[in-house]
């Protein structure tokens, strides 16, 4: 009993005076409350709930209060001294009452609202059998029923938690300096020992950060208030000062005078809020395990410049970074702004009605565990009051939401219940706000064939009217309004209508949505989005076969049409055979039947005799949108075409398919033959990429069907495949010949190549040597019987030598063996050979040549030096010594001097001659192998060829 005592009067003793009675918006409790009662019931509920009961304590607190001020200031009111009897007899009465209300129920429902229209927001308060408010649950140790029915335990969310806490508090005051918050300000300013007072008996520090815009900004201004709190500086802004937190009411003030000491145009910037509270998280340093609350005071939404960093706008992307940055920081924020619909805007700026429309804040306050309070209250001491008793009081309940699946249903009961603490009961009245729904068109998603659809927005169960001035509709990226578009209308009290000013685009997806309403209360309405698509065009056709105007050369073709229509597509009850009709030489025929395989049209079972000319018509084929306001798009479509069966016959003369023509000239000669007769000036001869007429040169027609081509000479080139196709040939009813004539000649206009490739040099020293020859012509081919080989005065034809055939050449290889003939050459001869050769072109006489050739025989040379001896003096006479040696016009040798001693002097290279006054090549000019001059004596030499020692000897030098 008496732990249970103490406690409690620790719990009256740790708690700051609840607050006075908030102004609201002068709206009834009911169906719906706003926000701004979320934080104002809260704090008005945990009155009821300090040590069980916080009504009964309330008085005793304050009175408390009272009494501790004016013992420890040793102060008389009215005269009279305060007895200590009286503070012992206070403390008895509140152990007595913790008592007796110490067994009382342990779980309440402080508070329960709508918040948006399916969204129920509940606050739960639970108790220890002492009255201590428990901390640390979650959502797990919740159940909650309506109406006897367990809520979806995945539709609950918990909102406000109570993690444990200390009392520790470092709070951070962020204030709009800008010129529309003069009065608040100083509003503020005058409460400050009313907001210290509430937080008596937390071990608190407070921060002032000030802002207009941010520092990127011309002007910018954000800055923590430093002062000093003695000294000179004494409550000025210095910016090196050393004190920033505040942890009394005179450093309070202090810091608050100091923030005044900053002058910049409050008019020109944005208000930067979140970026102040970003910057207070870098700048401040917290106590650890200290509560962080931050206090912004403003009456704008978040507008920040694109110069600003972090840039946290008033976009929900801004908000839930803000969100995220706090939680991550434990820090609790308290906004202090307008309401919904009461931020500031200007038409005369050009400002859009939306941007008075800001939820931001009551969200960022509900998201970090924090209490969202009315900027413009009457009375800002219980404003202030109830913003200290937010943070100082320790009656800690829990926010809970939840999705309700009863509407319009009156009063619902609502139990919650925590294990193991028990249940808590309440009631409420059951919102059943106006329910749009889309009437035209419907259904969403389909396809209309009006150009100026219209769209309509029926509100149902309207309990209060919908606020027309709240209304956005957002039709593809444009959002219209009441104040601004003139294609919205309100009928019949409940339907919203759109008529566009101007047509829809064919093919156009129409995306529209009712982004924002609200009922005459504020209560936003739900959403509702739907699409249709535009089909302002009939069907279109393609593909027609036979195609229009064309001539067709069989008497059953295929009779078909494509008929395609987007993005209605084609109603196929409109494809019936009274809808279409064929005419052959102006007679309407019957007797046919239709298929429709969805893309294409067949006429079936009907057929044509030549010269036939045939009209088909598509009468009023009509689309197939979704929807009847308007009616579907049609459209008709006629072709013809003409029957020809029989065209003209060509006949290839010359040169005839893959032949080989050795004429300069070569003509191309066609038969065309129709018995109607050939049209001239219908043929097209294509020649070499080239298409010719009879207005061409070089082709003419003549007899009724010759047709010739003749080009002048060198109009072919050698090697040449001439490609001709015959493209047209019509007869007088413009049948052309089947399919064109197609065919290539070569033209070969050079004779056959020789190559000696048997003696391979010039000169040899075989005095019987075997002669070989590869003749051959790429072309045409060679012909061997026109092979006539002269040796010398001697000829051989075709059969006198050897012939090898090669079909890769084609040509060959010609063999002769002189030793077979009795043939021997004799040293330095000359042997002139003679081929002739032609080839074998199908047209005109074959390309003949002959090929003439010589090589020698190498003449017979001795071991020899000359002269010798020699004298190497330069006069120009016998300078050198000249060395002769066998095969020296064929093959090199290696000459090396030796002094009688046998020592090596000079070694060099002796190459092949051509003929005999070509001395240096074989010689030597008296030096060593260093270029020094050798003196006079006789020297060895030998000659050697393939390391053989072809000569040797001596030779004299002499000078």
């Amino acid at each position: 009993m008496r732990k249970m005592k103490i406690d409690c009067w620790l719990m009256i003793i740790d708690h700051s005076p609840p607050p006075r009675k908030q102004t609201t918006d002068g709206k009834k409790r009911g169906k719906k409350t706003k926000p701004l009662q979320i934080a104002n019931k809260n704090n008005r509920n945990r009155k009821k709930n300090s040590c069980a009961d916080l009504k009964l304590y309330y008085f005793l607190f304050k009175a408390m209060r009272k009494i501790d001020f004016l013992l420890n200031a040793k102060t008389i009111m009215s005269g009279i001294k305060i007895k200590k009897f009286k503070l012992i007899f206070l403390l008895i009465l509140a152990l007595i009452l913790c008592f007796v209300n110490s067994f009382a129920q342990t779980v309440s429902v402080n508070d329960i609202y709508t918040e948006p229209c399916d969204t129920v927001y509940i606050e739960v308060c639970v108790q220890d059998t002492l009255g201590r408010f428990i901390h640390n649950l979650g959502l797990e140790d919740f159940r909650i029923q309506e109406i006897g029915e367990l809520i979806d335990p995945s539709t609950i969310r918990l909102i406000g938690d109570c993690p444990g806490e200390s009392s520790m508090v470092d709070i951070v005051l962020l204030l709009d300096m800008s010129t529309s918050m003069n009065d608040e300000t100083m509003e503020l300013e005058a409460n400050i020992p009313v907001f210290v007072a509430g937080l008596a008996g937390m071990d608190y520090r407070i921060a002032l950060i000030r802002f207009c815009g941010c520092p990127a900004e011309p002007d910018g201004d954000r800055e923590i208030i430093r002062t000093e709190y003695t000294g000179i500086w004494a409550c000025r802004y210095r910016i090196t000062g050393s004190e920033w937190w505040a942890t009394t009411l005179s450093e309070f003030n202090c810091l608050f005078s100091a923030s005044w000491d900053i002058t910049v145009d409050p008019d020109a910037r944005e208000e930067d809020h979140f970026g102040a509270m970003v910057y207070a998280i870098e700048n401040l340093v917290f106590r650890p395990y200290a509560k962080k609350v931050f206090i912004l005071f403003t009456d704008e939404r978040p507008q920040v410049d694109a110069v600003c960093d972090p840039y946290l706008d008033y976009t929900d992307e801004a908000l839930d970074s803000i969100v995220t940055i706090l939680n991550a920081n434990d820090i609790e924020l308290m906004p202090v702004t307008p309401h919904d619909g009461e931020f500031f805007y200007s038409i005369s700026d050009g400002d859009s009605p939306d941007r008075r429309f800001y939820l931001g804040y009551y969200e960022a306050a509900e998201r970090t565990g924090g209490a969202w309070f009315h900027l413009y209250s009457a009375d800002y001491s219980a404003l202030v009051d109830s913003i200290a008793f937010e943070i100082a009081v320790d009656t800690c309940c829990y926010l809970l939401s939840y999705v309700t699946p009863n509407f319009c249903a009156g009063e619902i009961d609502v139990q919650a219940s925590v294990t193991p603490y028990g249940t808590g009961e309440t009631t409420y009245e059951a919102f059943c706000p106006p329910i749009p729904e889309v009437i035209m068109p419907i259904p969403c998603g389909g396809i209309t064939s009006c150009k100026y659809q219209e769209i309509q927005i029926e509100f149902h169960q309207i309990m209060t009217d919908v606020d027309t001035s709240s209304i956005i509709l957002r039709v593809d990226a444009t959002n219209y309004t009441f104040h601004t578009a003139s294609e919205l209308a309100w009928l019949d009290d409940s339907v919203l209508e759109f008529t566009p000013a101007n047509p829809w685009n064919h093919n156009q997806t129409v995306n529209f949505s009712l982004i924002r309403a609200l009922d005459e209360d504020g209560c936003p309405i739900n959403t509702v989005s739907c699409s249709f698509i535009v089909d302002t065009l009939p069907p279109e056709y393609s593909n027609e076969y036979p195609f229009d105007n064309s001539i067709v050369y069989e008497n059953d073709p295929p009779l078909s049409i494509d008929i395609s229509d987007s993005p209605a597509g084609v109603d196929s009850l409109s494809l019936i055979p009274g809808n279409t009709s064929i005419w052959v030489n102006r007679v309407l025929q019957t007797g046919y039947t239709l298929t429709w395989n969805g893309t294409t049209l067949e006429f079936i079972g009907i057929s044509f005799d030549d010269a036939d000319s045939v009209t088909v018509c598509i009468d009023s084929i009509w689309d197939d949108p979704d929807y009847d306001y308007c009616p579907p798009n049609w459209s008709s479509y006629c072709w013809s075409f003409f029957i020809a069966t029989d065209g003209p016959v060509p006949e290839i003369v010359r040169p005839l398919p893959n032949t080989y023509s050795a004429c300069i000239a070569q003509d191309i000669i066609m038969y065309i033959v129709d018995i109607e007769g050939v049209v001239p000036s219908t043929i097209e001869l294509l020649v070499e990429g080239i298409t010719y007429t009879v207005d061409s040169a070089y082709l003419t027609f003549s007899d009724d069907s010759v047709l010739t081509f003749q080009p002048p000479a060198g109009f072919w080139s050698n090697g040449q495949v001439v490609n001709v196709t015959l493209l047209h040939a019509e007869d007088v009813y413009r049948n052309d010949i089947s399919a064109p004539v197609t065919w290539s000649f070569i033209m070969d206009l050079t004779a056959p190549v020789a190559v000696f490739q048997e003696p391979g040099e010039i000169m040899t020293s075989d005095y019987s040597p075997h002669i070989i020859i590869e003749v051959f012509d790429s072309l045409s081919g060679l012909d061997p019987g026109s092979l006539v080989f002269q040796l010398n005065e001697f000829s051989y034809y075709y059969g006198d030598f050897d012939w090898e055939y090669s079909y890769d050449s084609a040509g060959g290889i010609l063999v002769f063996d002189p030793v077979l003939e009795g043939i021997n050459f004799a040293p330095g001869d000359t042997v002139t050979i003679t081929i002739y050769s032609c080839d074998t072109p199908d047209y005109c006489p074959p390309n003949c040549d002959d090929s003439i050739w010589q090589f020698f025989i190498e003449p017979k040379a001795e071991c020899m030096v000359h002269p010798n001896p020699f004298s190497p003096n330069e006069d120009d006479i016998n300078d050198i010594a000249v060395f002769d040696y066998p095969r020296m016009f064929s093959e090199k040798a290696e000459l090396i001097v030796y002094t009688l001693r046998n020592v090596e002097v000079w070694r060099g290279t002796l190459y092949p001659i051509s003929h005999y006054q070509e001395v240096l090549e074989r010689s030597w000019n008296g030096r060593d192998k260093d270029g020094k001059a050798l003196p006079e004596g006789i020297y060895l030499y030998i000659i050697e060829r393939d390391d053989k020692v072809v000569c040797n000897g001596t030779v004299i030098l002499a000078r």
